[in-house]
């Protein structure tokens, strides 16, 4: 990556929808996608299981994947532009035990499709 520097303490612009740009730094976004497999595994899900993330592409989406991977499960991504019965179709056949929600055009509409299945902070 162009500006890019090497090692853990790399920091590099994440675009943001093409309306921000947002600087990462590696080391500090590992050791949260760290804090967050330890907040997974804290629910006690089997080794395997399906967390799903409904979300527009960004730098926490990133994150949030990294850490579900950490802890041992397995991610579903859904697109960010689904219908609510489509949303509801993918969340019951992948058997997914948490949802995490962010940056969504439509959310309103989506909501209907997302049972409860545990409540968590929102990705930011």
């Amino acid at each position: 990556m162009p500006g890019a520097a090497e090692g853990s303490g790399a920091i590099y612009d994440a675009a943001d929808g093409g309306r921000q740009r947002q600087t990462v730094q590696l080391g500090k976004d590992l050791d949260e996608a760290r804090r967050i497999a330890a907040y997974l595994q804290s629910f006690g899900f089997p080794p395997g299981s399906k967390i799903a993330l409904l979300t527009k592409n960004c730098a926490h989406f990133v994150m949030s994947d990294l850490a579900i991977w950490m802890a041992g499960y397995v991610a579903v991504a859904l697109y960010p532009t689904l219908q609510a019965s489509t949303v509801r179709y993918i969340l019951e056949h992948s058997e997914s035990r948490l949802l995490f929600v962010g940056k969504l055009d439509d959310w309103e509409s989506m909501r209907p499709g997302c049972r409860t299945i545990y409540h968590a902070s929102p990705i930011r």
